[in-house]
């Protein structure tokens, strides 16, 4: 696997990112367009996503777990052009398992992990569920990386692999 650490925006500034319309929206809890608030561990870094999610993904991937720490990820997929950032915040790029690029932002000031987008579906940004200031409804409906789930977790969702 190839690292690469990248430079960061250091000014504070506003820019939309976000992932795709094909991917069909959820038609469950999340169906309703709302105006969803997520921030990093400090309120520096946030974003404003004024639209449904288009999938919630549960993510057992080893390069997930060390991203948060934890048995896995679940990421908040929305598309990118419903998703406003803003605050300063730092790049971080690698190489996902298929050799397609991945960026990680993150805030200058706490570290958090907040958001990324792949090279493989452009017009999406993924979130992290847990930056999210009310989560509650934002429930995982797909599991994917099932391979590589730790024997102990247990999570009722669909496999995507």
């Amino acid at each position: 696997m190839h690292s690469t650490s990248n430079g960061g925006d250091r000014p504070r500034h506003s820019a939309r990112c976000g992932f795709g319309k094909d991917a069909g929206h959820m038609e469950d809890q999340t169906k309703a367009t709302v105006t969803r608030e997520a921030s990093c561990s400090c309120g520096q870094l946030t974003i404003r996503a004024n639209a449904a999610p288009v999938k919630i993904s549960a993510c057992h991937c080893q390069e997930c777990k060390r991203r948060t720490g934890s048995a896995f990820g679940v990421a908040v997929f929305f598309d990118r052009e419903e998703v406003a950032a803003s605050g300063a915040s730092r790049r971080y790029t690698r190489a996902q398992d298929s050799g397609r690029s991945i960026e990680f932002k993150f805030c200058l000031d706490c570290g958090s992990t907040f958001f990324w987008m792949t090279d493989f579906r452009e017009d999406l940004v993924a979130l992290a569920l847990g930056c999210f200031h009310d989560p509650s409804s934002l429930v995982p409906t797909l599991s994917v990386y099932e391979q590589s789930r730790l024997r102990w977790v247990g999570l009722d969702l669909p496999g995507g692999d």
